[in-house]
């Protein structure tokens, strides 16, 4: 269910999936993006706006996927897990993992989400009350995770598309 050795993918096909997942990551992003800051301001400024934010994103979503998705869909990769149920896990739990420590203050000390990120409104409200993590806090800062997690497991799916197929068996 989750091992397939007949899946198989190039260098120059898993370069192209993590050009073209680091490419939708950015578009995800700028989609957000420009939905939370509205018509007013997404029509004045859009062509630079967008492609600013677009710019960012690209570098976060690439730099993430470089970093730490690549290492270990290599080492899943060599181990047999090439399913795609695997890349769906694999591409939730990344995004999940590293941005619910984040939002709760426990990688970087910070008690608030306050002002992180101007342009996603859901990301400035504070997750902290008075210094502590509350319940609500924790389930804000999940599913904020979440949201992350699913962007994740959607480049994850699509890299995967992309970069594997099953040898050809008429050849």
């Amino acid at each position: 269910m989750f091992k397939d050795y007949t899946l198989q993918t190039t260098w120059g096909r898993a370069l192209v999936a993590l050009i073209v997942g680091t490419v939708l990551g950015a578009l995800i992003v700028a989609g957000f993006i420009a939905y939370e800051v509205g018509p007013h301001m997404f029509l004045r400024n859009a062509i630079r706006f967008v492609m600013a934010k677009f710019a960012s994103a690209f570098m976060v979503w690439g730099s993430g996927i470089l970093l730490v998705g690549a290492p270990i869909w290599l080492v899943l990769h060599k181990a047999g897990f090439r399913t795609w149920l695997v890349a769906l896990f694999t591409g939730f739990l990344l995004p999940f993992a590293l941005f619910f420590p984040i939002f709760t203050g426990q990688l970087t000390g910070i008690k608030a989400l306050q002002g992180c990120y101007d342009e996603l409104a859901f990301l400035t409200r504070p997750v902290f009350a008075s210094g502590t993590l509350p319940i609500l806090g924790a389930g804000k800062a999940a599913a904020i995770s979440a949201v992350f997690g699913a962007v994740g497991a959607l480049i994850a799916l699509t890299i995967w598309f992309v970069a594997y197929k099953r040898p050809d068996r008429h050849a």
